[in-house]
Parts: structure tokens; C-alpha cells; sequence
């Protein structure tokens, strides 16, 4: 089957009208008002172009403002529990606290939910008698802050460095600190993250 004549002609005019709107257009002439105005060169000082400086300093790259810090809730208990010595006696403290330090983090999502998560999971496996009140766990990018609520009996210790020790990919070193009294201690620990 052959195509006819008409199908021939049609598809070479679409040819030919493609390819002339495809080829660049000429300037359209100028008006006579237009050729009248003055042509100005332009014309740099003698100063611009030995030295480029002179045109002024070259703009700055935009750096965003650190972020700023995101309040974690804490307990008046454990909030007492990482005063400085200093605060007691009305001085400024000459550093931040480790919690403080946490609130300025920015948040790995994906990090510290698999973070926390695996922590509640050593505590519950730690606890199976109760003694554990977690007030909070909080993991952002590089620690995990736990605060807790101990019976006498619960050792601190070997509760978060199970953490390091059950989830060496998460984890990498532990600091915890706590204030014995009864019928339970305050607690709070702080999970470094593994590095690599």
C-alpha cells in the first residue's frame, strides 16, 4: 500500500514549515525615532579596568544564623540535678550544661527515631520489676539525653551501658549521673552516637 499524493504533499509542507520556524528570525529594522537617539559606549574607568576591586567588594556568600535551640521539657528534679554549683550561688555558668549543649542540635529524624527506640527497648528489658519511671528520652544528631526516675535497687550504669554495648552501630559512649534518695533516685544519662 502506497500513501497518495496529498499524504506526500502534507507531510513535506510540515516538513518545510518546521524547519523555517526553527531557523533564528532578523532583527527587526530600526525606526527612524529609534536610529536618532545617541548611541552612548560604554565607557569603564581607567581604574575599573587595571583593578576590579574598584567596582566594589564582591557580595559575600549568604551563611543562615545557627538554629536556634529547641527546648527540651525537663523535670525541676533533673533540672537540679545538672545545675552548675555556680547557679546555686547566683554566678553565670562559664559553659553550657550537656542539656543545654542537646537543645542547640539539630535533629537527625531518621537517627533519633531509631535511637530512641532502641533505647526504650533496653530499658524495658532492664525493668522488668518496675523500677524505672522514664520522664524523657530526647536524641537529636549526635547524643540522646534520658532522664529517669530510679529505685534504689535499679544500677544506672549498667542500664545505659547495656544501650552502648546491645547497639554498638548507635551507639559509642555513655556519661550518666544521678542523685540517690528514697523512694527513688533522679537520673539522667546522655548516649553518644557511634561515629562512621
Amino acid at each position: 500500500m502506497r500513501p497518495s499524493l496529498a499524504v506526500m504533499i502534507a507531510l513535506a509542507a510540515a516538513v518545510a514549515l518546521g524547519i523555517a520556524l526553527s531557523r533564528p528570525r532578523a532583527a527587526a529594522p530600526l525606526t527612524a525615532a529609534q536610529e536618532a537617539q545617541p548611541h552612548l559606549p560604554l565607557v569603564l574607568p581607567a581604574s575599573a579596568t587595571a583593578n576590579s576591586t574598584a567596582l566594589g567588594p564582591r557580595p559575600q556568600p549568604y551563611v543562615p544564623p545557627p538554629p536556634a535551640p529547641v527546648p527540651i521539657p525537663m523535670t525541676p528534679a533533673h533540672a537540679q540535678l545538672l545545675s552548675p554549683p555556680s547557679a546555686a550561688s547566683g554566678a553565670a555558668p562559664d559553659r553550657l550544661t550537656p542539656h543545654e549543649l542537646l537543645e542547640h542540635e539539630p535533629k537527625d529524624t531518621t537517627w533519633a527515631w531509631e535511637a530512641e527506640q532502641a533505647l526504650r527497648q533496653v530499658i524495658a528489658s532492664k525493668n522488668a520489676a518496675g523500677d524505672i519511671e522514664v520522664a524523657a528520652i530526647e536524641c537529636r544528631k549526635t547524643n540522646c539525653e534520658i532522664q529517669a526516675f530510679l529505685a534504689p535497687t535499679v544500677d544506672w550504669g549498667d542500664v545505659v551501658g547495656t544501650a552502648a554495648k546491645a547497639f554498638p552501630r548507635l551507639f559509642s559512649v555513655s556519661v550518666m549521673s544521678s542523685v540517690p534518695s528514697k523512694p527513688r533516685s533522679t537520673a539522667i544519662a546522655y548516649v553518644y552516637r557511634a561515629q562512621g
